[in-house]
């Protein structure tokens, strides 16, 4: 059988596309948007619909900018109405069917950002492949991301940044960067990597200068349209909340699960490629230098301090290759260290 490292990316992002549009039909098809227990499940969808309706002054923060997806979903046309003549259409299907589209794109992209992420952390094609279907198969991807919300293009530019900047583009990694943040602000974990990843001090300089337009920018845009309304973070509340998270409670059993759900029983794979690393002593692969973006985003889920799961999540680009690692360790042994040949630092 051929290299799978030989296939075209567009095929490679068809066989992605046509999973993420298996596991996203669902939330074009089944949800009912004014349905009172979907709206307590997932109360943060109003806020991008409100955006996609172009109520901009009405959206609390955070929510009011990220822009990027209900933008992204605003500028898709109507489809006419013979095309739709079959189907039962309404306002509220036609507003899910285009947030459909647009985090389908996302999500099938990521897959494909994923995979060649993981070959360029030394991974071969097979496990990369695994990856990225770990990725799109993973619970908050398959119960959030095709929804109308930000999962699935917050998750895209986390990956992408962090790719160009492997690659050394720093032109590229600025302008992703700078359109990440307008996604979700949660593209700021980019920042964490860039001191770790490079061998010289020169690249790590220009890593950062090239973040710094994309900060000062979304900085500026939210000086300019601020707003009360929404929530607040004062420095006190936050350290006591974060640090009240380390005593046992009853309410840490439900966190502890959603966190779980994370990667399920995937975070024993994660665990053991983490032995792996250390075994080995492979403190100078880009691997090893990446785990930095796991207390970096712990860090994040006990400030936010809400969606325990699903903010933890997004450590996802350095707990997916550890659960890769584990697992060729676990079920092939020797005979599959062929298929991981870690990086190293980037030079």
């Amino acid at each position: 059988m051929g290299s799978v490292k030989s296939i075209s990316p567009w095929w490679l992002w068809l066989f992605f596309f046509t999973i993420t549009f298996n596991i996203s039909y669902w939330a074009i098809s089944k949800v009912q948007m004014g349905n009172e227990e979907f709206m307590d499940l997932n109360a943060d969808y109003v806020h991008y619909v409100a955006l996609y309706e172009g109520e901009f002054d009405t959206v609390i923060k955070p929510f009011r900018y990220r822009l990027l997806t209900s933008y992204l979903a605003r500028a898709i046309p109507s489809p006419p109405p013979a095309l739709v003549s079959g189907f039962e259409t309404d306002p509220d299907k036609l507003i899910l069917l285009k947030f459909g589209l647009v985090n389908m794109l996302a999500m099938s992209l990521t897959a494909l950002l994923l995979y060649y992420f993981l070959l360029r952390l030394g991974f071969g094609s097979s496990p990369a492949i695994l990856g990225s279907l770990l990725y799109l198969t993973s619970f908050y991807v398959a119960n959030y991301a095709p929804e109308p919300m930000v999962e699935a293009w917050a998750h895209f530019f986390l990956v992408l940044p962090i790719l160009f900047a492997l690659e050394k583009r720093f032109l590229w990694l600025g302008i992703s960067f700078a359109v990440g943040l307008f996604a979700k602000e949660t593209t700021v974990v980019v920042l964490s990597v860039g001191w770790w990843i490079y061998a010289r001090k020169a690249d790590r300089y220009k890593f950062y200068a090239c973040l710094l337009p994309g900060l000062l920018l979304y900085g500026v845009f939210r000086w300019w349209f601020p707003t009360d309304l929404g929530y607040q973070y004062p420095l006190m509340n936050t350290l006591e909340r974060a640090l009240a998270w380390f005593v046992p409670s009853f309410a840490r059993i439900g966190q502890l699960f959603w966190m779980f759900l994370a990667f399920g029983i995937f975070w024993l794979m994660a665990f053991w490629g983490l032995l792996e690393l250390f075994r080995k002593k492979s403190y100078e692969t880009l691997l090893f230098r990446l785990l930095i973006i796991f207390p970096v985003v712990f860090s994040g889920m006990l400030v936010i301090y809400s969606n325990f799961g699903r903010v933890l999540f997004l450590a996802f680009p350095v707990v997916i290759p550890l659960i890769l690692l584990g697992m060729v360790r676990i079920y092939t042994g020797k005979e599959g260290e062929s298929q991981v040949k870690l990086c190293s630092l980037v030079k």
